[in-house]
């Protein structure tokens, strides 16, 4: 059976303590969703956004994350660097991935690599 696109959910995270704190509760609460409601439901994984990796605490709660992820057996999606580039682009009335500037293509790439992800996930089946 060919997953619908519904079923896959995407964790966002956020290097900010209240977002790392709430994290590991969100996940269990996905699980409930699964338990519960949707037994096909299934955690892409969780995406870390807003990331700036010269910082030292972006780099602390990253690591958490990661001891998160490992823990409940979820894959760490690719990284979306802060940039202004994410407001331009909105501001332009565009995606990431049709806004153009001489940074996009560096910056657009983990959303087409979330993008495939999700969309080769669909088509697994279960």
């Amino acid at each position: 059976m060919e997953r619908r696109r519904t079923d896959l959910t995407v964790i966002p995270f956020m290097p900010k303590k209240l977002v790392f704190d709430q994290l590991a509760s969100t996940v269990r609460t996905v699980q409930k969703v699964k338990k519960f409601y949707n037994p096909d439901l299934v955690i892409t994984g969780i995406l870390p956004v807003a990331m700036d990796a010269s910082l030292k605490a972006n780099k602390e709660f990253y690591e958490a994350m990661e001891v998160i992820a490992k823990e409940e057996g979820l894959d760490i999606l690719p990284m979306i660097k802060r940039s202004t580039f994410i407001e331009k682009a909105a501001d332009s009335g565009k995606s990431v991935i049709q806004y153009r500037s001489k940074e996009s293509k560096v910056l657009a790439e983990p959303f087409r690599l979330l993008a495939k992800q999700v969309v080769e996930q669909a088509g697994e089946t279960s």
